[in-house]
């Protein structure tokens, strides 16, 4: 069973090395990292999610590191969704999920926000 996982949803509209940066540094903190691309209901998307998913499996794949994966299938525009197709697929015993920072402001208002939390 898995100890603990970092559960990060991102739109990665593009991903960038910031997305690089957070996968690599929860991947030394989390025994998992599992990252997927959504369409965030607040958000206006510059690309489709299926070229967006694409590069993020891209760059996951070029880090190279076992300890974290892509998962497309936990897509969601909803996190509290996203949040429970991955308690179905995965067995642990703790998991956070991440957002980035651009996010924190909007939190509040999300569906099922007291679930989430």
């Amino acid at each position: 069973m898995l100890k603990s996982v970092a559960l990060f949803g991102t739109s990665a509209d593009p991903p960038t090395i910031g997305h690089k940066k957070i996968l690599e540094e929860l991947s030394k903190i989390y025994d998992f990292t599992i990252s997927y691309v959504s369409n965030n209901p607040n958000k206006k998307h510059k690309e489709d999610i299926s070229i967006r998913s694409h590069l993020l499996k891209t760059l996951i794949e070029d880090l190279d590191n076992p300890k974290i994966l892509f998962n497309q299938r936990l897509s969601s525009k909803w996190a509290v969704e996203s949040i429970k197709k991955c308690k179905k697929i995965y067995e642990f015993n703790n998991l956070d999920f991440v957002i980035g920072s651009d996010l924190i402001k909007d939190i509040f208002s999300w569906k099922n926000f007291d679930k989430i939390i």
